[in-house]
């Protein structure tokens, strides 16, 4: 069974309540004109649902101007792995009716809530063999598993790689030398369901206009949906629709793949709009086959004059169709190399055609080359080219340089970057260009970037030096967050976050993802500003930087959160105290050592958790048990060690001399790795 398997150490976190506020501020110069921006995003997680608003706030030596931009309720079910939104959201992108902001609600499929989830077609298949055998599997003659199996049924389950052809061959080799070979042809595709499969969305509501300059502006109604199945393993039938007051758009389409032949999809629009007294048309059709190193792809739009949808206007673009053929080639002795050729012909009787040629070639370990060109073979005249040379010294810092030409201006550029890490750090970016206009004229101009994050903030500067465009671009940007009855700032929440405590160790590194992202502060906290929604995010300590005298259950913890989603997380820690001391009888003024005894001890006042103070914050890991009771041996001169208990009052019971003796021991609390208790006399008097 190859289908991707949970791991069960991942905690996955719901329910808590978390708020941040994001925000951005930014100061632009150019010439006499100076633009001021703050920016602000507010998100509240609270019983599993997401509120989110955006809005921007501008002023200039004119005017100022606030704007809220979108706002909106998210509730995602995980399980189901579907999305309700209830407010401002953007509909799925669509070839002809395009992506439209709306105001409303929306109910959608989303796979990317499991990304373990597999939705795509798989490899299965069934045999038997009548002995105890090995079996082999190979996926284009690359062995994956080797496998015992008994005499019987087998069966090969969701096999699911890379797009394109590949040939997978199982190898059974039995006991007594027999060997059997089957290869099976299979193209795997990216771009269609598995059997039985749906993928989803539903759109209500009124289109947003005049976006980023009107708050409130909602035009018209609209529904736009569209609904995918998986009929088979090979075949997808689908339709897809978007209505207004004004038109009625209605698009079935259908999927099909084969081994050998690729795949090929098909799509037909059907619109009827106020525009046109006729029922206008639209097709697009796309076939695309890949097969190891080599790959081919054909594309055509054909549509209607008077088609019109919401965002396509066809009165405008006076389509009639388009078509692209396109062939690439990758070997690692090559490169990469690709031929796209696009026609397109216009209701005008008009006709272009243009060439695309993209190369690109990794010259050594850190050196590569890259090229692209766009030239018209026919219908009018232009050429564009762009060639980049890269040269990468580690993982953050590159040197490129890149020539571009275009039938009016030829550019030569030299770009120093590094890039900033993903915690504190910081990060640049300078780039020195020449400009030489076709008439002769030739512009030069530096234009230095600078990036600095720290613990709480991210300040960014862009300058530009150019004789004729100079500006200053400056930008501050962080965020404050409230989570389990704490207020901490941080940079940007870019996606979820997490709220990390470490009893109180100050200035622990806080890694996620591998990445160095925070230390934690005097009370043992930190914020992760950073993390991934739904994937796995893997955050750890290093046990080396705590002190000798503690203990950690665990150094790392493996989690997945819901978008925007804060969780606060404990990294739970035990001091461990040491104690040894000498246990002796006193007895008619004789002090006798009590010498390879059984000693028992018991708390008197037990504590029910020592992690209480710190219930606030989750700890996936689980807590430390306190031991509450127990035993030690004594050795010569009634020397003891004990450790893992806690500081306290204890009770100890051992036989001497026949008899039953209790006592009580006090176990101090101090800094020692091991506390001495001297000797412990007890008077038997």
């Amino acid at each position: 069974d190859f289908y991707p398997q949970k791991k069960e150490s991942v905690y996955y976190p719901e329910g808590e309540t978390s708020l941040f506020l994001n925000y951005r501020l930014n100061f632009f110069k150019k010439e006499r004109e100076d633009i001021y921006n703050f920016s602000s995003e507010l998100g509240l997680n609270f019983k599993n649902f997401l509120f989110l608003t955006e809005s921007n706030y501008s002023k200039n030596d004119i005017e100022s101007e606030f704007v809220r931009l979108n706002s909106s309720v998210y509730r995602d079910f995980r399980k189901e792995k579907q999305r309700l939104i209830i407010g401002d959201f953007f509909t799925p992108s669509d070839p002809i009716l395009g992506s439209i902001n709306t105001g409303g609600i929306s109910f959608s499929k989303n796979f990317r809530l499991d990304p373990n989830y597999v939705y795509r077609p798989t490899f299965n298949v069934t045999g038997a063999t009548n002995n105890r055998s090995i079996m082999e599997l190979y996926l284009d003659g690359v062995l994956i598993r080797t496998e015992e199996i008994p005499a019987g049924q087998y069966e090969i389950k969701d096999l699911y790689y890379y797009q394109g052809q590949r040939d997978v061959e199982i190898i059974i080799k039995d006991i007594y030398g027999n060997i059997e070979r089957h290869i099976y042809p299979f193209y795997f595709t990216e771009s269609m369901l598995r059997k039985s499969e749906s993928d989803y969305s539903f759109n209500l509501g009124f289109v947003r206009k005049n976006f980023g300059k009107e708050s409130n502006s909602y035009g018209d109604p609209i529904l736009n949906f569209f609904y995918k199945y998986g009929y088979t393993t090979s075949l997808n039938l689908g339709i897809s629709s978007e209505m207004t007051e004004e038109h009625i758009t209605i698009a079935p389409e259908m999927a099909y793949f084969k081994p050998k032949l690729g795949t090929l999809s098909f799509k037909s629009y059907i619109n009827d709009n106020k525009k046109s007294d006729n029922i206008n048309y639209s097709l697009i059709l796309n076939y695309n086959y890949q097969k190891s190193n080599v790959s081919y792809n054909f594309y055509l739009k054909n549509i209607s004059k008077d088609f019109v949808s919401f965002s396509y206007d066809n009165k405008k673009n006076n389509l009639r169709y388009e078509a692209n053929v396109g062939i690439s080639y990758y070997s690692l002795i090559f490169g990469s190399v690709s031929f796209n050729i696009l026609h397109k012909n216009l209701y005008e009787n008009k006709t272009q055609n243009d060439l695309y040629i993209n190369y690109t070639k990794s010259l050594f370990r850190k050196l590569s080359f890259s090229f692209n060109t766009k030239t018209a073979i026919s219908g009018s005249s232009f050429f564009e080219s762009f060639i980049n040379i890269s040269y990468h010294f580690d993982k953050d810092s590159s040197l490129f340089l890149r020539n571009q030409e275009t039938a009016q201006v030829s550019s030569n550029s030299l770009q120093l970057s590094r890039n900033a890490p993903a915690g504190e750090g910081y990060g640049y970016r300078l780039t020195a260009e020449n400009k030489t206009l076709k008439g002769g004229n030739s512009y030069n101009s530096i234009t230095p970037y600078f990036e600095y994050r720290t613990k709480y903030n991210i300040f960014q500067g862009n300058f530009n030096v150019e004789k004729n465009n100079k500006y200053v671009d400056l930008t501050a940007s962080g965020a404050i967050i409230y989570l389990a009855n704490n207020l901490g700032f941080s940079r940007p929440i870019n996606d979820s976050f997490s709220l990390i405590r470490v009893d109180s160790m100050k200035d622990i590194d806080i890694i996620a993802n591998n990445e160095k992202i925070a230390k934690t502060n005097k009370k043992g906290m930190a914020i992760i500003p950073n993390l991934n929604s739904y994937i796995d995010n893997t955050i750890s300590i290093p046990i080396e930087e705590l002190p000798l005298d503690y203990s950690l259950l665990n150094k790392r913890i493996i989690l997945s959160l819901p978008f925007k989603y804060g969780a606060c997380l404990e990294f739970p820690l035990k001091k461990v105290y040491r104690y040894e001391g000498f246990i002796k009888i006193k007895e008619a003024d004789k002090i006798t050592s009590v010498e390879f005894r059984e000693v028992k001890f018991k708390k008197l006042k037990p504590n029910t958790s020592i992690n209480a103070e710190l219930d606030r914050c989750k700890s996936p890991l689980g807590n430390f048990e306190e031991i509450q009771e127990g035993i030690f041996f004594t050795s010569q001169n009634g020397y003891f060690y004990i450790e893992n208990v806690t500081p306290g009052s204890y009770e100890m019971e051992f036989i001497y001399d026949g008899k039953i003796i209790k006592s009580s021991i006090e176990l101090e609390d101090k800094k020692d790795i091991i506390i001495e208790l001297g000797d412990l006399v007890i008077n038997l008097e």
